[in-house]
């Protein structure tokens, strides 16, 4: 995982995705093991696909690890948001998905406490 430090400067090929009035706060690649099923089933031609919600939207987050995730250290986020067609519902294949849910829910959640995943009181 790479968290962008003060003054730092983000891949550029991210910024293509943002609005104007947007800027971009984590940088993470999805965990390599999403790469198992599509490279078993073909060897090019791989679509690209960019999904994005406003994280105002967020009314609730989520994340579930199973017996593969824990093995291999990935995790998915599941997003709840009011008054959307969900279609950003599930985002798969998450690494150091506890660390970036704490991450996350602190820009979404800013007065909540979620030092329970932590292992904090």
């Amino acid at each position: 995982m790479r968290l962008i430090a003060a003054g730092g400067t983000p891949p550029m090929d991210v910024n293509k995705y943002l609005l104007p009035h947007e800027q971009q706060v984590i940088t993470v690649r999805r965990h390599p093991a999403v790469l198992l099923g599509p490279a078993l089933l073909t060897l090019g031609g791989l679509t690209r696909t960019v999904a994005m919600m406003p994280l105002a939207k967020v009314t609730d987050m989520s994340f579930e690890r199973s017996f593969w995730g824990r093995l291999f250290g990935y995790g998915d986020f599941i997003l709840e948001s009011a008054g959307q067609d969900e279609a950003l519902r599930v985002v798969d294949h998450i690494p150091y998905p506890e660390q970036l849910y704490l991450e996350v829910c602190n820009l979404i959640f800013p007065s909540r406490d979620h030092g329970d995943l932590a292992g904090q009181p």
